[in-house]
Parts: C-alpha cells; structure tokens; sequence
C-alpha cells in the first residue's frame, strides 16, 4: 500500500486501479476504482462500510463530486456512488 497526500493506493495493475482519496468529511473516504474504461467512485467510513447509510446518497454525491467535479458532467448517478463509462472518451470532451 503507498500513500502520499491523503491518498492510498490499495491495488495498481494494468488492468484495475483501485484508490482510496481522504474525503471532506471527516472520516469519510472516496473509493475511486478504475476498470479498463470504467470508473466507479463510492464513499466509505474509515472502517470501510458504506457511507451512504450514514449520509444518505446526495451527501455522497457532494464528497465525490467536490473531490472529483468532472462527475457531475460526465458520470451516471445510482445508489450514493457515481459511475462514468468509457472515461477516456468523456473526460477529453
């Protein structure tokens, strides 16, 4: 595991990239998980359970897009975590 500003790497291939970034809340963190052109970003606790029965899913919704603004133009809402399909193409627009 490497860490370096709040962030960890917590698995890194050529395939799968999963992160997790310190949220503004406190004790909230950003799952950000890379699949090939997928990207799927979620909130957890510290312990890892999902923030979104805590916060419900729009204070969710705020962490993930102050941290990562390009989601509120390009991803795909559901259930407390937003989903950005084929991200290459949509993030260069």
């Amino acid at each position: 595991m490497q860490a370096a500003a709040n962030r960890e790497i917590l698995y890194d291939s050529a395939w799968i990239s999963w992160e997790r970034i310190a949220a503004g809340e406190a004790g909230a963190w950003i799952q950000q998980i890379k699949f090939y052109d997928r990207w799927l970003f979620l909130v957890t606790d510290e312990a890892g359970r999902n923030f979104r029965e805590r916060a419900g899913d729009e204070a969710c919704y705020r962490l993930i897009e102050e941290a990562f603004p390009v989601t509120g133009l390009v991803g795909n809402r559901r259930k407390g975590a937003i989903e950005i399909i084929e991200a290459a193409s949509k993030i260069t627009i």
